[in-house]
């Protein structure tokens, strides 16, 4: 398979791929084609450009490599990976810069971007173990853009054994030593357009990835399991994406592995707004997210969830799975799909490019229309309620109030209450609303 890599990335490879159109020519470009009958495309897009000219991946589940396709070739290509055999992929600016980490002729990593067909090295800590660095699982990477392209965010998995995040300012190391992390630190997922916020997981106190952020250097746990509670209610929680108004977005997994959103600034706090991570939002105006962890990509409007095939009358009976990035005006979605055949299920990417009529759709969204009040309990007995609300009282069904709860955005654990019936009202000023839960 390595050698078969090799001989085809020689050269730009340009893959085949299935078009399906769509109302008013919305177009999907699903890639799930096998290349020259050995070598098989997996992964998704991880990153759109902010004018929607380019979008980026690399394909985590056979060849660790990297793709990029372009508006105007309407193409998916490989990307040349210099001297090494391998390359990984995350971002891209409007001119075609790619973001991501490649190997050197003797294996070693190193963070940089491909700009006019070469590689540009950026320096990493001259006493990092190079054991690590040959190693893609632990490879120094840089991730994300700032707005001017003068801010690069990444990571590097330092000799103490943590992740730690690191910024390069007009190509200088800065690095965060003071920063106290407990497990394996600190992942950088993406940064603000500013630089100012640094988005990713870190591990809590019982050794769980969360949702953390850093800005102005502190480091700001968006959520931390309650320690009491030994059925651990979720097996990740990621803050991925910083918006251009510097919201945070990301998701968390119960344990039913049902994706619950979220969105969070410092003025409103954490709020739970989707069954389904979020991928990226458009100043707050669209909400992306997928119905479960193997589900359909989804979109929220007017404070309904529907399949995003359904949204974008999409006749097609490819699979999208979930929505990782967009372009500025829309006009590009991309993320990945899920392929299955002889060998089994695997995700593969996809870009699609959306009319006029449909973008203007997506970009009329309301962020007060998302705001709706609704509830879900997961089987440990945790209580996620999305939109907005000032308290929260759970009733039993003799009228008595048997929890209480008015912080935003705060998973309420009920897995200390009887099996049965439970009425959760939620209380926004004035106005309320009740649920009907079930805790088994």
């Amino acid at each position: 398979m390595k050698r078969l890599i090799l001989l085809a990335l020689c050269f730009t490879i340009s893959l085949n791929v299935s078009l399906l159109q769509a109302q008013e020519q919305t177009t999907l470009y699903y890639f799930d084609e096998i290349i020259d009958d050995d070598i098989l495309l997996g992964g998704g897009i991880l990153n759109v450009s902010p004018n929607g000219k380019y979008a980026v991946g690399y394909d985590d589940i056979f060849m660790e490599t990297g793709y990029v396709w372009d508006a105007t070739s309407k193409k998916l290509a490989m990307i040349d990976t210099g001297a090494g055999e391998s390359v990984l992929v995350n971002d891209v600016d409007d001119n075609g810069t790619i973001l991501g980490s490649f190997q050197n002729e003797d294996g070693i990593y190193s963070p940089g971007y491909l700009k006019d067909g070469e590689w540009h090295s950026l320096p990493v800590p001259e006493d990092i173990k190079e054991s690590r660095r040959k190693d893609s699982d632990y490879a120094p990477i840089a991730q994300a853009f700032s707005a001017d392209g003068k801010i690069i965010g990444g990571t590097i998995y330092y000799n103490e054994g943590k992740f730690r995040p690191v910024l390069w300012i007009d190509g200088k190391l800065q690095e965060f030593p003071d920063l106290q992390l407990e497990g394996q630190g600190f992942y950088l997922y993406d940064i603000s357009n500013d630089g100012s916020i640094i988005a990713g997981w870190t591990e809590s106190s019982m050794g769980d990835r969360i949702a953390a952020i850093i800005v102005n250097g502190e480091l700001k746990k968006l959520y931390e399991p309650d320690m009491e509670n030994e059925d651990r209610f979720f097996l990740e929680c990621i803050a991925s994406h910083v918006d251009a108004k510097g919201n945070v977005t990301g998701y968390i997994t119960d344990d039913d592995a049902i994706l619950h959103g979220f969105i969070y600034n410092e003025k409103d706090g954490l709020k739970y707004i989707s069954e389904g991570p979020i991928g990226c939002s458009l100043n707050d105006n669209c909400v992306f997210g997928s119905i479960s962890v193997w589900g359909d990509a989804s979109i929220i409007k007017d404070g309904e969830e529907s399949t995003l095939k359904e949204f974008l009358k999409l006749d097609t009976d490819k699979f999208i799975s979930t929505v990782t990035a967009c372009s500025a005006d829309a006009k590009i979605l991309a993320g990945s799909g899920i392929c299955a055949n002889d060998m089994g299920a695997f995700s593969v990417p996809y870009v699609i490019e959306l009319s006029e009529e449909s973008r203007g759709e997506i970009t009329s969204i309301q962020q007060q229309n998302v705001d709706k009040n609704s509830v879900s309990l997961s089987s440990g007995g945790q209580l996620f309620i999305t939109g907005s609300y000032t308290g929260v009282c759970v009733y039993s069904t003799t009228g008595s109030c048997v929890t209480k709860d008015n912080q935003q955005g705060h998973i309420i654990n009920l897995s200390q209450l009887p099996s049965g019936m439970y009425i959760v009202k939620v209380v926004n000023g004035n106005q309320s609303q009740s649920f009907k839960v079930f805790k088994r």
